[in-house]
Order: C-alpha cells, then structure tokens, then sequence
C-alpha cells in the first residue's frame, strides 16, 4: 500500500515508550518529554491542538487511560531509594 503523504502531528514525544501513546476519544493522549519538563497532553485530531493534561517527573511513567478518558491511572512514587545488601556464605 503506498502513502500519498505524511504529516507529523507532533514532535515532543518519546516514540521508544511502550506506553506512550494512547488513542482515544477524537484523538490520542502521550507523553511530551522537553526542556522545561515532562507532561501528559492530548492532541486533538479534529481542532489540531495539543492540551496539557498532567505534569510529571518520570517520562517513563507507567500510565494508562480509562476507555472513557474520565480516568488516568498511575503509580505514585514516595521515595525512590536504593538499598545494597552484602551477603555472605557462613
């Protein structure tokens, strides 16, 4: 099947995460990953026009959308530690 052209929608996402990007509704929710910060948007096919939906630290948030779009699941991270433990054999 060949492709009589092509039009990128947008530029701010990361294309290697495996969650993000999400069709619903009149269009798609993803992640954007920028400069000043990461957020989740939803772009508008019909009105061509991105919104914000939520702002967050980790781009490789592990999210989901409800098929309804009323909800936005997500992990809630309280601290993030590291803990190394040495065992030895007795």
């Amino acid at each position: 099947m060949k492709t009589k052209s092509e039009t990128k929608l947008v530029s701010d996402t990361n294309v290697f995460a495996y969650d993000g990007l999400y069709s619903r509704g009149s269009g798609f929710y993803y992640i954007s990953v920028n400069d000043t910060g990461n957020e989740l948007k939803f772009y508008d096919l019909g009105t061509s026009q991105n919104t914000t939906v939520l702002a967050i630290k980790n781009p490789l948030l592990d999210y989901t959308i409800s098929n309804d779009e009323t909800k936005i699941l997500y992990p809630k991270l309280l601290n993030e530690e590291t803990e190394i433990k040495v065992l030895e054999r007795k």
